[in-house]
C-alpha cells in the first residue's frame, strides 16, 4: 500500500502540468529540502522588537564592515500567504544583499488569519519608524531605502513603497522589487488567504490593500517585477497588467518574465543561479549607482 502510494505521488510529481496549484504543492517538499540543506552563507542578525506582540520584531542584518557610507537600507519581506514563515529563515537572503552593500531589515508582522491588512499596515509603519530610528541612533544616516520581497512579501514591499496611506511613516522608500507577487488583488482567484488579508472584494479594505489601485501606482518610483509564466499560485497575467499600467506612465518599471518559471522556481533564486538572481542584483546595483550620482 505504501509503495503504491509513493508510486502514485511520483507519477503525479512528474505528470502534473506547470501553472497549477497542484504542481506547486507537489514541488514544495523538495523546495524546502533544498532550502534547508543549502550551504548558502547566512548573515549576522540582531533581533529588534518594535511592538508588544511576539510577531512584532525584525532582524537587522548590517552590511559587512567597510561598506559604503552613508547607509543603504533594504526592507526584505518573506512570503507565506501573509500567515506562514518567519524572518529567521531568510538570513541567507540578507547575506546576499549585504554583499551588495545593503544593511537589511527582515520584518515580522502580525499575521492572518487572526489579523488582517488593518493590523499589517500598522506594523509596516511601526517597523519602518523603528528601523530608521535605530539607524539614527547608531549615527548611520540612510541615503537610500528600498523594499523587496517574494510572493506575499512582494505585495507588502509594494505597499510599503507605493501606498499614500502612511505605511512607510513618511519615510522615503525610493523603490521596490517584487518576485512572484500578487500586485493586482482584484485579478487573484478566490482564496482563504486573500479574504483573511483584505476581506470581501467589495469592501474598502480590499481596495486599500491592492497595489493596483490607481492612487497607489506612483509610476515614478523604480520597480523590478519578476514573474514566472507558469506560476500556479499568482497568475502571471495580473502582475503583467500591473507592470504595463506603470510602464505606460513612466519607464521606471522593469518587468522580467521567467519563461516556464513557476512560483517556487522564482522563490529559489537565493540558492540557484539564474535570471531572477541576475535581475535582482543588477537592479539593486543600478539603484545604488543612481542614488550616489544624485547625491553628488
Amino acid at each position: 500500500m505504501i509503495i503504491a502510494l509513493l508510486l502514485l505521488l511520483l507519477l503525479a510529481y512528474g505528470l502534473t502540468p506547470r501553472g497549477t496549484l497542484l504542481h506547486e504543492a507537489l514541488h514544495l517538499p523538495p523546495f524546502w529540502l533544498s532550502a534547508v540543506f543549502s550551504r548558502t552563507p547566512k548573515a549576522r542578525a540582531e533581533r529588534q522588537q518594535y511592538g508588544p506582540h511576539p510577531q512584532q520584531y525584525y532582524l537587522l542584518c548590517p552590511a559587512s564592515s567597510g561598506a559604503i557610507q552613508p547607509l543603504r537600507l533594504l526592507f526584505y519581506f518573506h512570503g507565506g500567504s501573509w500567515r506562514w514563515g518567519k524572518p529567521d529563515y531568510f538570513t541567507a537572503h540578507a547575506r546576499f544583499f549585504n554583499e551588495l552593500g545593503y544593511t537589511v531589515v527582515l520584518p515580522s508582522y502580525r499575521r492572518c488569519p487572526k489579523h488582517d491588512y488593518t493590523h499589517i499596515r500598522e506594523d509596516l509603519r511601526a517597523v519602518t519608524l523603528h528601523a530608521f530610528a535605530e539607524m539614527d541612533k547608531r549615527g548611520q544616516p540612510v541615503e537610500l531605502a528600498l523594499s523587496g520581497g517574494m510572493s506575499a512579501g512582494g505585495h507588502l514591499a509594494a505597499m510599503l513603497a507605493l501606498s499614500p496611506n502612511g505605511e512607510s511613516a513618511g519615510r522615503d522608500i525610493r523603490g521596490f522589487f517584487a518576485l512572484g507577487a500578487p500586485l493586482c488583488l482584484a485579478d487573484m482567484p478566490e482564496s482563504f488567504a486573500l479574504r483573511d488579508l483584505a476581506g470581501p472584494r467589495t469592501g474598502s479594505l480590499f481596495a486599500e490593500a491592492d497595489p493596483c489601485c490607481s492612487a497607489q501606482m506612483q509610476p515614478h518610483k523604480p520597480a523590478l517585477i519578476v514573474h514566472g509564466t507558469h506560476d500556479g499560485m499568482v497568475p502571471c497575467n495580473s502582475t503583467r497588467q500591473f507592470a504595463r499600467q506603470r510602464q505606460e506612465a513612466s519607464p521606471a518599471t522593469t518587468f522580467v518574465k521567467i519563461n516556464s518559471g513557476t512560483h517556487l522556481s522564482v522563490a529559489a533564486w537565493i540558492f540557484r543561479q539564474g535570471k531572477t538572481r541576475q535581475a535582482i542584483k543588477a537592479w539593486l546595483q543600478k539603484q545604488a549607482t543612481s542614488s550616489a550620482s544624485s547625491s553628488v
